[in-house]
């Protein structure tokens, strides 16, 4: 009778390891998913940044052509007379490039091109992200 009782007490304790590796499969799932509902959301951030210094800078020319009546010759003109200032972390350098400083694995490269015409029309192109 004792060795009874025994044998039952030591079958009821712990899991079995069926139990064990279902749970194992079920949580190796869940994190499959995590991982893969998580993958894009650092570079739809940086495109976000990206635009935005853009547009932040197509605002800046705009403003500089409606008070001197010409867009700028280059970025540094932006710059010097208080139209853009190093906004978001970002850089305007001597030429026409303004570069994102936003840490390791987060730049981009903005630049500005003057094209002329009797208004010295302007484009803005984004690297890599916008």
């Amino acid at each position: 009778m004792r060795a009874l009782r025994d044998r039952r007490k030591r079958n009821d304790e712990g899991f079995t390891l069926i139990e064990l590796l279902l749970v194992i499969i079920i949580l190796g799932i869940l994190a499959a998913v995590v991982v893969f509902s998580v993958r894009g959301v650092g570079n739809r951030g940086k495109e976000s940044a990206c635009k935005a210094s853009k547009s932040a800078l197509a605002t800046a020319a705009e403003a500089y052509y409606s008070k001197k009546g010409n867009y700028p010759a280059d970025l540094k003109l932006l710059k010097d007379e208080g139209f853009v200032s190093d906004f978001g972390g970002v850089l305007v350098a001597p030429a026409n490039v303004v570069l994102n400083g936003g840490g390791e694995g987060n730049t981009w490269t903005i630049t500005y091109n003057p094209t002329g015409g009797t208004n010295g029309e302007y484009s803005l192109d984004g690297a890599p992200v916008c």
